[in-house]
């Protein structure tokens, strides 16, 4: 008696195609795929180039920039350091939109000593707009947070974090809708009051500290993609 045998192999088309063939519809569906993304959607992936994230210093902070960001506090208490972006020249649809879907990602590590410390990682604008959403550390807790100018921020504890550890986070936002939060691509949070109607600037990245000890965040990029 034969041994049957099982072909396991998967077609897109549920037969298998020759060579030519196979690359004309393969080169057809990668243009459709780029020229959905290039006409529909806004991609930036950043490493905090000064040219367009500029410092801002308080006390003993300070900002290094090598591929992403070093931030110190210094041991002035207080003292803040932090990493902005309002108008780096991006088109007029970036800068003031919250009405269609975008999303944001980063990844982050703070020093071992997870006390007297407040930490954001934003899409928008703490510093002088007031207007943003994201991740905010308060010593060892990670949160979502949201703010759309009335009154105090909304927040939501997402998880304990530990220090000299990396942590991948993404924010998903719809428009007028809610924020879903991700850490190390898991759904750890969501928010759904606070939810900015008007946005400016990019980003902003900071950590201040309440102490005479030295506080660092490191963050190597900052990742944004939107719907035109």
């Amino acid at each position: 008696m034969s041994e049957a045998t099982t072909d396991k192999t998967i077609y897109p088309l549920g037969f298998p195609l020759d060579p030519i063939t196979s690359k004309i519809i393969g080169d057809k569906i990668s243009k459709v795929f780029l020229d959905t993304m290039w006409n529909g959607f806004f991609y930036y992936l950043g490493f905090f180039e000064p040219s367009v994230w500029y410092d801002q210093v308080t006390g003993s902070g300070t900002v290094t920039h090598r591929t992403g960001i070093d931030l110190n506090t210094g041991v002035t208490n207080p003292s803040t350091a932090k990493v902005i972006t309002e108008f780096p020249g991006f088109p007029d649809f970036v800068l003031n939109t919250v009405n269609t879907h975008q999303r944001f990602r980063s990844v982050f590590a703070i020093s071992a000593t997870m006390t007297n410390l407040v930490a954001y990682i934003v899409r928008g604008n703490i510093s002088d707009w007031e207007i943003y959403y994201g991740f905010k550390v308060i010593n060892s807790t990670l949160m979502g947070v949201s703010q759309d100018d009335t009154g105090s921020e909304a927040t939501v504890n997402l998880m304990t974090i530990q220090g000299d550890t990396n942590y991948d986070i993404e924010a998903r936002f719809y428009p007028k809708e809610k924020i879903v939060f991700y850490v190390n691509g898991d759904i750890v949070g969501t928010l759904a009051t606070k939810i900015p109607t008007s946005i400016i600037g990019l980003g902003e990245v900071r950590i201040s500290t309440s102490t005479t000890a030295d506080k660092e965040m490191t963050v190597p990029f900052f990742e944004y993609i939107q719907e035109k």
